[in-house]
C-alpha cells in the first residue's frame, strides 16, 4: 500500500511530466523555463527542485518510464512462451495510447531515445540472432539484428507520425513480416 505522502509525490511528479509533454508539443526543450513548467503543472519552484534539477531531468525520467514499459511489453513474456506477435501488439498498443509522447521523440530525429530503446532491449539481439539461419557468420547475424531493430524503430516512428492509421495487429504483421524476410524465417 502506498502511503499518502508517497501518493502526493507521485501525483506531483506526474503533473510535472504531463505539463512538460504538453509544452513540448509547441516548444523545444531548451526554450522551456522552470517558471513556466511550474505554472502549468501548478506547483511552486521549490517543489520542482525538490524532485528535479532541470527540465532535462524530467524529460529523461519520462523517456525512461516509456522506454522501460515498451521494452517490458516486448520482451518480458517471451521466456514464458508468449509469441512475439502478442508482445509486439501489446507494445504497439502502448505506443498508440501514448502517441503524444512518442510522436514528440521518435519523429524529431531523437537519437537519444533510439539509443535508450536499444539499451533497454538487450535480449532483442539474442532473440533475433537465435531465429536466424545458422549458416550466417556471427558478424552477419549481428549486422542483420541491428538492421531489424533500427528498421523496426523507423517503421514505428513513421506509423506514429502518420497517426497510427494501421491497426496494431496490421503494424505487427508488417514489422514481423519484414523482419522474417531479413532473418530468413
Amino acid at each position: 500500500m502506498i502511503a499518502s505522502g508517497e501518493t502526493k509525490i507521485l501525483h506531483t511528479k506526474e503533473s510535472i511530466r504531463t505539463a512538460l509533454i504538453q509544452m513540448l508539443v509547441n516548444t523545444d526543450i531548451d526554450k522551456i523555463t522552470i517558471k513556466e513548467l511550474c505554472r502549468i503543472s501548478q506547483i511552486n519552484r521549490t517543489t520542482f527542485y525538490k524532485y528535479y534539477g532541470s527540465q532535462y531531468d524530467v524529460l529523461n525520467e519520462i523517456a525512461t518510464i516509456y522506454t522501460n514499459k515498451t521494452a517490458s511489453l516486448l520482451m518480458d513474456d517471451l521466456n514464458n512462451g508468449h509469441k512475439m506477435e502478442e508482445n509486439l501488439i501489446a507494445a504497439l498498443q502502448f505506443i498508440k495510447d501514448n502517441s503524444g509522447f512518442f510522436s514528440l521523440f521518435l519523429n524529431k530525429g531523437n537519437t537519444s531515445l533510439t539509443s535508450r530503446i536499444i539499451t533497454v532491449l538487450p535480449d532483442f539481439d539474442s532473440f533475433v540472432v537465435s531465429s536466424m539461419n545458422q549458416n550466417l557468420s556471427e558478424h552477419e547475424k549481428k549486422y542483420l539484428a541491428a538492421y531489424v531493430l533500427h528498421g523496426s524503430i523507423k517503421m514505428i516512428a513513421d506509423w506514429v507520425s502518420d497517426g497510427c492509421t494501421l491497426s496494431c495487429k496490421s503494424m505487427s504483421d508488417l514489422i514481423l513480416g519484414a523482419s522474417g524476410k531479413v532473418i530468413g524465417d
